[in-house]
């Protein structure tokens, strides 16, 4: 057996909050219309500019929604700020755009025009409206029907369908990195289940689908889920999917949130090592990537820090403990034997990664980017009854 575990920008959780459209300097003497700038239901835009010159002029946030909004702000000599909030109604406002009307013999010049919006896009209240041409679908369930919306909530009762989907279409940028994450109900639940994502209008070349299906039990209450991927270099739209694979039980998802940048878990600091940021849920895997198959036995993993090193721990649950490949100074080599390989990326940019390879009998390697020569790592592993487990403690001096 070989485990592997990725991980990634262990002590920060921070996701990007707002983000700040500078437009240009506009010299306003017939109306003037920006480029669209994607929101939501219920977002606040903060508007500030200033403006010299003579004449007079109105402003006007306009909405794409297939029920068009306006929400009408003021243009005074000076220094201007404006926070516009949309209305939460039940067609979904994806996106929108300022309009400046000079009145008439006007000439404006508008210096320093900052638009700043929450920078994520909700789908907590799973409207039912029709398309927009140029918005996004809302909630529609694939022929089965077996996901429904009912009280703010996606709900699906699955008697084993192979693949059962509840998808909404949405225009995302091309080349980069989001996050989505929903919050996931799940009982008396058999399969997987997650997210589906259908990426379209970038031809052969990066037309593609992407699974991530983390839920494989009962959540036991509530719990959140999220995935972070990055959009192909050519892109007109995506599909949106939350769906089931091969599953049986009830199924409810809410607060679906798609954030530009990425998750990170943040792993908790105690002293004595006892707060933990733990992992379980892992799928078979082989050549050909994920079977969306869960293990019999679950291998569990946890991270722990006490600000000066980090320590992983993991459970390597095997009911054929009789077969482990654990032999000391194996002499078919190192990976002869069953292992689990850690790669961390410490800085989070992808251009360098620790690894770290362990046996049940506790030797190991560690490697930085594939050289040898690191010995960074702190390693002792040991053989259960029905298990082994390991420790690797890593010194933020040494990484």
């Amino acid at each position: 057996m070989r485990f592997f575990l990725f991980l990634t920008c262990l002590l920060s959780a921070s996701l990007l909050e707002a983000v700040t459209f500078d437009l240009p300097e506009i010299a306003l003497s017939k109306p003037w219309r920006s480029r669209e700038i994607v929101t939501s239901n219920g977002e606040t835009v903060k508007l500030t500019f200033t403006v010299s010159g003579t004449g007079k002029a109105s402003g006007l946030l306009s909405t794409n929604s297939s029920r068009a909004t306006y929400r009408k702000f003021n243009v005074a000599p000076g220094k201007n700020t404006h926070s516009i909030t949309f209305p939460d109604i039940n067609a979904p406002i994806r996106l929108f755009a300022v309009n400046l009307v000079p009145e008439k013999g006007a000439k404006l010049v508008i210096k320093d025009f900052k638009v700043e919006i929450a920078d994520k896009i909700r789908f907590g209240d799973f409207e039912k409206v029709r398309v927009s041409k140029r918005g996004c679908t809302c909630w529609t369930a694939d022929k089965s029907g077996v996901f429904r919306v009912a009280n703010g909530k996606v709900t699906g009762r699955l008697k084993g369908e192979t693949f059962a989907w509840i998808k909404q279409w949405v225009y995302l940028p091309a080349d980069t990195v989001f996050t989505l994450a929903a919050d996931v109900k799940a009982q008396n639940f058999k399969g997987n289940a997650g997210f589906e994502l259908v990426f379209r209008g970038g031809g052969k070349e990066f037309n593609k689908t992407i699974q991530h299906m983390p839920v494989t039990k009962d959540t036991g209450g509530v719990k959140r889920i999220y995935f972070t991927f990055k959009t192909p270099p050519k892109l007109k739209y995506c599909a949106m999917r939350l769906a089931a694979i091969k599953s049986t039980g009830v199924l409810e998802f809410d607060n679906v949130e798609l954030t530009p940048g990425a998750f990170t878990p943040q792993v908790p600091v105690s002293e004595d090592f006892s707060a933990k940021l733990t992992f379980d849920g892992f799928f078979k895997y082989n050549r050909n990537g994920f079977k969306w198959e869960v293990a019999p036995e679950l291998t569990q993993t946890a991270l722990a820090t006490d600000n000066k090193e980090l320590v992983i721990t993991g459970i390597c649950k095997e009911p054929l403990m009789h077969k482990l490949k654990a032999v000391k100074n194996n002499p078919d080599g190192f990976y002869a034997n069953d292992n689990v390989e850690v790669f961390v990326d410490a800085q989070g940019i992808g251009r360098s990664c620790y690894q770290i390879i362990v046996t049940p009998h506790g030797e190991y390697q560690d490697l930085f980017n594939r050289d040898s020569t690191w010995n960074g790592a702190k390693v002792k592993a040991e053989i259960n009854k029905h298990d082994w487990r390991f420790e690797i403690r890593l010194p933020y001096e040494n990484m």
